[in-house]
């Protein structure tokens, strides 16, 4: 059975570089060449820690991703899934192909290196047995019948909680 999360709160205030340190997370990257393939989203939904697509390459996850009406996550969702599952890369390395690395040609990866955790980059074609990349549904892409959904309506000073409770 692979790990799943419902929903994921994503802190994009925090500067990256505060937010690894804060991790502990050993970086080795110009943070400046950095980029974001998709919009930011405060929560995100459906998270596939990247188990499911172990030993495939960043460019191999994409097309399923697609297939699957899926995204790969970027470098500010990967540390929420971290600060979740603080253990998680003891299970599994993380590639983050919602983001890019100089230019297009690599993807930001988390890893553990003698037991402590580091922020890479590896070519877009590249694999490896105990890497993969981690997924979610947007916002957008939201399935009615595949989550549960929650939220408050206030009404005439009145406050009612909302649950949506899929069915299949």
């Amino acid at each position: 059975m692979y790990m799943k999360i419902k929903k994921l709160k994503v802190d994009y205030k925090t500067p990256l570089k505060t937010q690894l340190e804060k991790l502990g997370i050993k970086n080795y990257l110009d943070l400046e060449e950095m980029k974001n393939l998709y919009p930011q989203e405060e929560t995100i939904y459906d998270i596939e820690t990247g188990e499911e697509m172990l030993g495939k390459s960043p460019e191999q996850c994409e097309k399923e991703f697609k297939k699957q009406g899926r995204r790969g996550l970027n470098i500010y969702e990967g540390l929420a899934i971290i600060r979740k599952c603080p253990n998680i890369l003891k299970k599994h390395y993380i590639d983050l192909v919602g983001s890019r690395y100089k230019q297009d040609v690599k993807v930001p990866h988390v890893y553990l290196l003698d037991d402590e955790p580091e922020l890479s980059s590896l070519a877009f074609d590249d694999s490896h047995d105990g890497w993969g990349s981690a997924s979610c549904r947007s916002n957008r892409d939201l399935d009615i019948g595949f989550l549960d959904l929650f939220g408050t309506l206030e009404l005439n000073g009145y406050k009612y909680e909302i649950k949506i409770k899929s069915i299949k």
